[in-house]
């Protein structure tokens, strides 16, 4: 196995022999199978963290984890890489310090937000399950706010059929 990681960590040193197009396209097929990988680790993160949330003991703990990791995949998807896009394609440098003045506005706004839709699930009583403690309810619903938050979307499907 470490041979393997060592091999594939020197890309350049094994590929230098190939021409250049299969060079190029060895090394997006690496990115996109590495970035489809990640995705998929992420989002059986997600799926584990929503079941964890509702064993009681567990709840509270899964839900801070989980909404802190929301937020960030959010800030991610949302923030830094239009942001990234844009500033490489009129070839310009991003800096921290714009980089950390995006971080509160949206932030804030993802908090807004969840905290908005889960009161609104609270007060129109839309919870399968009534003893999550309030992380639990942030994280459900910060998944509801990301896009990829199929799971979720599945649940509050079922929670509308169950009403």
């Amino acid at each position: 196995m470490d041979q393997l990681l060592h091999t594939f960590s020197i890309f350049n040193h094994w590929s230098q022999s190939l021409p250049i197009y299969l060079q190029v396209f060895l090394g997006m097929m690496a990115f996109f199978l590495a970035c489809a990988a990640a995705g998929f680790l992420v989002y059986g993160l997600l799926l584990i963290l929503q079941r964890l949330s509702h064993f009681r003991p567990l709840s509270s703990l899964t839900g801070v984890i989980g909404f802190s990791l929301t937020l960030c995949l959010g800030w991610l998807m949302y923030i830094f890489i239009p942001l990234a896009i844009i500033a490489l394609s009129n070839h310009e440098n991003l800096n921290m310090a714009l980089l950390t003045q995006t971080m509160g506005p949206y932030f804030g706004v993802f908090l807004l937000i969840s905290l908005s839709f889960a009161d609104t699930l609270e007060s129109k009583g839309l919870w399968a399950n009534k003893n999550l403690t309030a992380p639990a309810k942030l994280f459900s619903t910060s998944l509801w706010v990301l896009a990829f938050g199929v799971p979720a979307i599945k649940q509050l499907h079922q929670l509308k059929l169950q009403k």
